[in-house]
């Protein structure tokens, strides 16, 4: 489900009443963020697939990395992941309820590694994993079947 509750953000600047005042901030305003959450919610509404959630840095200059498989999963799902800080990473499991099912620091630092997660007392469902270190985030989702 999608829902806007307000027209003005995607506005054309074409009133149907001339002396109608138009919002303008579609790209400008909040850094843009008008146009890339519709940009994202039709892209969501057309393919039932969610754009990539990420960073707050970009992904090319991200220190992260992180591979989940298999996806979907039954009873265990193994994570790898690779940081190039030196800082401890942080791996976060949220279901979507937004209840943190799984947290745990990594005691590596600036390291490759693969972590099992035992899915056994999961409910079937979408869960997402989050992998962060310092400034850097990595988000994926995962399916337990």
């Amino acid at each position: 489900m999608c829902g806007l509750g307000d027209s003005s953000p995607p506005d054309d600047r074409k009133p149907v009443i001339p002396t109608m005042s138009l919002y303008t901030g579609y790209k400008t305003a909040v850094s843009g963020s008008h146009q890339k959450l519709l940009v994202n919610a039709v892209i969501w509404l057309a393919t039932g697939t969610a754009p990539r959630m990420s960073a707050p840095t970009i992904a090319a200059a991200s220190s992260l990395g992180m591979k989940l498989y298999p996806n979907p999963a039954d009873d265990q799902i193994h994570l790898s992941y690779v940081s190039n800080e030196n800082n401890a990473s942080i791996v976060t499991v949220i279901d979507l309820t937004g209840h943190v099912v799984f947290n745990q620091v990594l005691d590596q630092t600036g390291s490759t590694g693969e972590l099992v997660l035992d899915l056994s007392n999961y409910s079937e469902g979408m869960y997402v994993v989050t992998l962060q270190n310092g400034k850097d985030v990595i988000t994926q989702r995962f399916i337990r079947q």
